[in-house]
């Protein structure tokens, strides 16, 4: 159990950042919003 949450962990990790470098390098405008609507990201 432990080993699948490290796994999981570090795959969250990763994609976390994968994700934040493209949006990041997009020349648009990107807002992300959660379920509840609520502002939680913009690239600049």
């Amino acid at each position: 159990m432990a080993e699948s949450l490290d796994r999981y962990s570090t795959d969250l990790v990763r994609y976390t950042r994968l994700f934040s470098t493209l949006l990041s390098a997009s020349p648009d405008v990107s807002y992300i919003f959660d379920v509840d609507g609520r502002f939680i990201y913009a690239n600049q």
